[in-house]
């Protein structure tokens, strides 16, 4: 993964809908997920578990407006895991969580947490972030 310098709100690229972190370790929703997110304007970060995530969400920072993630990751560090992590060392970032089981999202007892079954209604999710994105820019100006 090539690297580049931490950005802030202010370097932000122009006419961005917002940039997203998508955790998702099966790689076929991951990829549409994240295509069809560029299709429409938002910057996207891709991390297949949830120790990489921490990593890219470590170097970059402020750049990512939303955290969106599965609940079923591989590795020691799930979804909800993840969900308080960003809480706690990133909390001007959004998140929002997804899953393939109802029982996923059912135990969940995260705050202000958006939630989405898969299969996803990408124009949801698309609509979802964009206003969560928004209200993290205003936020940081």
């Amino acid at each position: 993964m090539p690297c580049e310098p931490a950005r802030t709100t202010a370097d932000r690229e122009p006419g961005t809908s917002g940039t997203v972190l998508i955790v998702e370790d099966e790689v076929l929703i991951r990829f549409a997920l994240a295509d069809f997110l560029r299709a429409n304007n938002f910057k996207v970060y891709e991390a297949r578990d949830g120790e990489e995530a921490i990593q890219l969400l470590s170097f970059y920072r402020a750049d990512i407006d939303v955290v969106f993630t599965d609940v079923r990751l591989p590795g020691g560090i799930d979804g909800f895991s993840l969900a308080q992590w960003v809480r706690r060392y990133k909390p001007a970032a959004a998140v929002m969580i997804g899953s393939g089981f109802a029982v996923d999202l059912a135990a969940a007892t995260i705050d202000d947490v958006t939630f989405f079954t898969k299969p996803y209604d990408l124009k949801a999710v698309r609509l979802a972030l964009e206003a969560v994105s928004h209200q993290h820019r205003d936020r940081a100006e």
